[in-house]
């Protein structure tokens, strides 16, 4: 009977010469943080905020990915393929990181018009503002992603 060791050698061989198997196993141990995490870093949370803070926090965070998804509008895919259909022309490629660069931008400011609105319209918004124009800045970061 072989014995734990020879599994473990085993299967460091295996990822050491499969790069498929080594990206794989990457992939389950992010996915595997994305599910541990939140069982370690949420009663933290929910015990510095408050159940209100927490409430407070998720609601807002849950307005700012609308935004984000506004804000995106698909570019993700559409501008990821128009990029590789003209990989080889770095001019058609500039000219359409350029275009999809200012159509975020403009629905950027487009989103900063309705999130004032709202401020204008909607008292529970208006008693956070601080805290939404905080989570809105975000979206900044998510316009300059190439």
């Amino acid at each position: 009977m072989q014995g734990l060791s020879f599994y473990i050698n085993s299967a460091k061989d295996y990822f050491s010469r499969s790069s498929i198997a080594r990206n794989a196993a990457s992939l389950y141990l992010i996915q595997f943080a994305e599910l541990l995490l939140p069982l370690v870093t949420i009663p933290y949370v929910v015990r510095v905020l408050g159940a209100d803070g927490f409430g407070k926090s998720g609601f807002i965070l849950g307005m700012i990915a609308y935004f984000v998804v506004f804000v995106e509008y698909g570019f993700a895919m559409s501008a990821t393929r128009s990029i590789a259909i003209n990989r080889e022309s770095t001019e058609e490629v500039n000219k359409i990181y350029s275009s999809t660069l200012l159509a975020k931008s403009f629905l950027f400011v487009v989103g900063l018009v309705i999130l004032v609105l709202l401020y204008l319209f909607v008292p529970r918004i208006n008693q956070m503002i601080v805290y939404f124009f905080a989570g809105y800045l975000s979206i900044i970061g998510n316009i300059i992603f190439p």
